[in-house]
């Protein structure tokens, strides 16, 4: 049986894993746009648009 402390304990690294993906895809969405200054003209389409 988990007490609540394992309950609580797996929530923050639940929390830890969601935070780290999150940072992840905006890091490498701003690397494609970086990139894309490159290239006259091209335009970074990310879903869903705001």
């Amino acid at each position: 049986m988990c007490s609540v402390n394992d309950v609580v304990e797996e929530l923050q690294r639940t929390q830890d894993r969601y935070q780290y993906r999150v940072e992840y895809i905006l890091e490498q969405l701003n690397t494609v746009q970086q990139v894309a200054t490159c290239f006259d003209g091209l335009q970074v389409h990310s879903w869903p648009d705001d």
